[in-house]
């Protein structure tokens, strides 16, 4: 595993998960976790070309500091085919005593890469309310969404779809705007309803068609 470019490529998609113990790493930082498990199992990585080498990696679109993730996925190439079966099994070794490792599959000569397959995201987020627990409602939420201020204004824009249940803000967002919406998101709906942002976490990541992106 010398870095060099070559002519023939064997595309995989890999899922895996961001828990507690990296919500407050930055995206980029988590990427760089999940190659050093990529270098660490000896695999047979297809590099960029250029003087500075390095896999070749398409990530998923990145999330906010702060939030968990069951779903982030990464694209990346090797010079010759394994079994899914032994990739895996490297990559969990490779990241004990951790567990970051959820699936992985090959990728067909005609699938679009990770940048162009995903198209929105399903997110769940929780606030805490001191004097009230139990405080929002859809209908508290439809009404925060009226409000005619540039924050939410450009926020809806994002929103395909939400609804609330026991308390959580579920949002399906597309992933052409910038996470830093979905951040303002959290500090402005904390800041109307006088809560307390507690977490935010990925649950999937979807087609435009509505499946899993994996």
């Amino acid at each position: 595993m010398d870095g060099r470019p070559v002519n023939q490529e064997h595309p995989y998609r890999l899922w895996y998960l961001k828990d507690e113990v990296l919500r407050f790493v930055g995206h980029l930082d988590t990427v760089k976790l999940v190659e050093r498990a990529l270098r660490k199992a000896d695999l047979p990585l297809v590099f960029t070309e250029g003087y500075s080498r390095k896999p070749k990696l398409i990530t998923c679109p990145p999330l906010p500091v702060g939030f968990t993730s069951r779903m982030e996925l990464l694209d990346f190439a090797l010079t010759e085919p394994l079994g899914t079966g032994d990739l895996l099994q490297k990559l969990q070794e490779a990241s004990e005593p951790r567990e970051l490792f959820h699936k992985l599959r090959p990728l067909g000569p005609s699938e679009l890469r990770l940048n162009r397959v995903v198209h929105s995201a399903l997110l769940e987020l929780v606030f805490l309310n001191k004097e009230k627990q139990e405080f929002l409602t859809e209908e508290a939420f439809a009404e925060f969404l009226r409000r005619d201020t540039g924050a939410e204004k450009e926020l809806a824009r994002g929103l395909l779809g939400w609804g609330v249940s026991n308390g959580r803000l579920r949002i399906n967002a597309g992933v052409r705007i910038s996470v830093l919406p979905l951040a303002k998101l959290t500090k402005a709906v904390a800041a109307h309803f006088h809560a307390d942002f507690a977490g935010g976490e990925r649950v999937m990541l979807l087609r435009e068609d509505g499946g899993l992106a994996f």
